[in-house]
C-alpha cells in the first residue's frame, strides 16, 4: 500500500511538472506578442540619415532634419524639440513648409501635425494652415483641421464649419474634433447647426 501511494504521488508530480513546463513555454512564446501593437518594429536609421553634415547632434536643427523621416521615434523627437522651443522651431517649420513641393505630402502633413502639437503658441501659423483645408488630399485637409483645433483660434471656426460638409468621413471627423477643441460658443453653434441638418 505504501509503495502504491508513493507511485501515485510520483505520477502526480510528473503531471504537475509537465503542465508547469507547458505553461512556461507558452508564456515565453507569447510575451513578445503581448506588447506588440501590430505596428512593424522600427528599423534602425542609417547613420547618414542627417541631410546636413554640419548640423550638431541634439540641437533643434538636428531634430528638424527628421521631419519627413519614416522612423516614428525620430519624428517624435522632432515634435518634442519643436514643442520645447516653439519660438525657434516655428520659423524653421514655416520655411520647410513653404519650400515643400506637392510630392512631399508626408513632410507637409508632419509639419501641420507639429503646428497642432505646439498648440496656442502656433497661432501665427494660421495663414499657412488655412490653404490646406482646400487641398485635394483628404489626409492633409484632416491634419490641417486638427491643427487648427489644437491651436484654438476662433477665426478658424468658419473654415472648419465648411469642412463639416466635406465628402470624406475622416475630414469631417477631424473638423468635428477641431471645433470641440476650440470649445467656444461660436464653435458649439456650428456643431449644433451641423447636427440639426
Amino acid at each position: 500500500m505504501n509503495a502504491k501511494l508513493l507511485w501515485q504521488k510520483f505520477e502526480n508530480s510528473q503531471h504537475i511538472s509537465v503542465a508547469a513546463f507547458g505553461i512556461v513555454s507558452i508564456l515565453v512564446l507569447m510575451v513578445p506578442f503581448m506588447f506588440w501593437d501590430g505596428v512593424p518594429w522600427p528599423k534602425a536609421s542609417p547613420p547618414n540619415e542627417i541631410k546636413s553634415p554640419h548640423v550638431k547632434r541634439g540641437t533643434l536643427e538636428y531634430h528638424m532634419t527628421f521631419l519627413d523621416s519614416h522612423n516614428e521615434e525620430r519624428f517624435e523627437q522632432a515634435v518634442y524639440a519643436a514643442r520645447l522651443d516653439p519660438e525657434k522651431a516655428l520659423p524653421q517649420l514655416s520655411e520647410r513648409l513653404s519650400a515643400s513641393n506637392l510630392k512631399e505630402e508626408r513632410l507637409r502633413s508632419n509639419i501641420l501635425y507639429i503646428y497642432g502639437r505646439i498648440g496656442e503658441k502656433a497661432k501665427k501659423t494660421m495663414p499657412e494652415i488655412l490653404p490646406f483645408l482646400k487641398n485635394k488630399n483628404p489626409d492633409l485637409r484632416a491634419t490641417a483641421a486638427r491643427a487648427l483645433g489644437r491651436i484654438g483660434n476662433n477665426s478658424a471656426i468658419g473654415p472648419l464649419s465648411a469642412l463639416l460638409r466635406d465628402k470624406d468621413t475622416w475630414v469631417r471627423e477631424n473638423a468635428i474634433k477641431a471645433l470641440k477643441d476650440i470649445d467656444s460658443p461660436r464653435a458649439r453653434q456650428a456643431l449644433n447647426r451641423f447636427v440639426q441638418n
